[in-house]
């Protein structure tokens, strides 16, 4: 079976262009149906995907590989936000999981 990739048309690129010169630097766009939330950084040509949780969702998984696909064209990365880093009282970093922050209470 042969998985046909998104091919953004004329009409997503020209979107991705005027949404990228409304939202100013550390601005958010977000796909509301789709609960994926990216920062914007203009100065990095990047957006971030601050609720990584959502690809859970195939249907979200699938919105956010359109966007990398349309975002791309226009010249933007689109990456995920890291996990939080810690130190024990040893000072080694250990990644967390959202679940396991102690910051969320």
């Amino acid at each position: 079976m042969v998985i046909q990739m998104y091919r953004p048309t004329p009409i997503d690129i020209q979107w991705a262009k005027d949404q990228m010169q409304k939202i100013n630097e550390g601005g958010t766009l977000a796909f509301p149906k789709a609960k994926l939330i990216y920062r914007v950084e203009h100065d990095r040509r990047r957006l971030v995907l601050t609720n990584v949780e959502q690809l859970r969702s195939s249907y979200s998984n699938g919105i956010h590989e359109q966007t990398i696909a349309t975002f791309q064209r226009i010249g933007y990365n689109v990456t995920k936000q890291q996990a939080p880093i810690a130190s024990n009282i040893f000072g080694v970093g250990k990644l967390i999981r959202d679940e396991d922050d102690p910051r969320r209470g």
